[in-house]
């Protein structure tokens, strides 16, 4: 049975410790009535796919990091100008954010297409964040990864942003997880989130899996499992992941439907046990 969307907020809230964007305390996970006194869950990743091009607007996105307030957001698939609006838009609402964009721009849009990372206010980023594109990629967009590190659940994660070739091309998405996992073995801590257009069990996620990854959906696995929820709205694919190794993972994590395209993927980090629960669709 679903939870619903106030249930499924009330569990992640037990698994979230609060920490203020420029606050003491927070009056609550809905983002009803907060203003100046609004605050943000630390340890919280929240990965989305706004589709910009076609359906993302600042509104929306700003809408779902109000609603889930996690400490970092990734995006794919993002309009330049639909994230920096939407950062304008939360600041007015008392959560700030600062946006880091991909060096490298995809399609047009509103602004320029690409990924996007927002950390919180206090968000500790080791270093830069760095954009690579992938040595093979398709004609139309200039694939790419985006790479930081900080710290969440008392220890230092390299996080990894990305969106990988769509299309039938396997061969493609594969060679681009090799390129991306090539980065990772010297990390014991890592995280690689975004739209990667593959189910877990395809042939071209094997690196993924050789490298010791994890979802924070337990079912969502080189193996087929029905229990493992899709994100993709019209599919019913599983195409959006956050996954981890190391000494970090998810404590609790829910699917948020916003549109027709792509779920809204949020999860709670910890330093503790794996959760062995579904994400939840709500």
């Amino acid at each position: 049975m679903r939870l619903t969307a106030r249930a499924a907020l009330a569990l992640l809230v037990t698994a979230g410790v609060m920490t203020s964007a420029h606050a003491t305390e927070s009056s609550g996970m809905s983002g009803e009535g907060q203003t100046a006194q609004a605050s943000v869950v630390r340890n919280r990743i929240m990965s989305w796919n706004s589709n910009g091009q076609n359906l993302g607007t600042p509104q929306l996105v700003a809408d779902q990091i109000r609603r889930f307030k996690p400490q970092i957001v990734l995006l794919q698939e993002s309009c330049r100008g639909e994230v920096d609006d939407a950062v304008k838009l939360l600041k007015r609402q008392g959560l700030v954010y600062e946006a880091h964009h991909a060096d490298w721009p995809d399609l047009p849009c509103w602004g320029q297409l690409e990924s996007a990372v927002l950390v919180a206010k206090g968000t500790k980023i080791y270093g830069s964040v760095e954009t690579a594109l992938y040595d093979e990629s398709d004609g139309i967009e200039r694939r790419k990864f985006t790479m930081f590190q900080t710290r969440l659940a008392g220890r230092n994660v390299r996080v990894f942003n990305t969106q990988l070739s769509d299309g039938g091309d396997a061969n493609l998405r594969h060679s681009q997880l090799l390129q991306l996992t090539k980065l990772t073995p010297g990390t014991p801590n890592a995280m690689v989130a975004g739209d990667l257009n593959a189910q877990p069990w395809y042939w071209e996620m094997a690196p993924i899996w050789a490298q010791g990854f994890a979802d924070v959906d337990p079912y969502c696995k080189k193996t087929w499992d029905r229990r493992c929820n899709g994100t993709q709205v019209k599919s019913g694919k599983k195409f959006d992941y956050i996954l981890t190794r190391g000494a970090v993972r998810s404590r609790a994590c829910i699917l948020h439907t916003v549109n027709l395209d792509h779920r809204v993927v949020v999860s709670d980090m910890t330093a503790g046990p794996a959760s062995h629960r579904p994400c939840r669709l709500v």
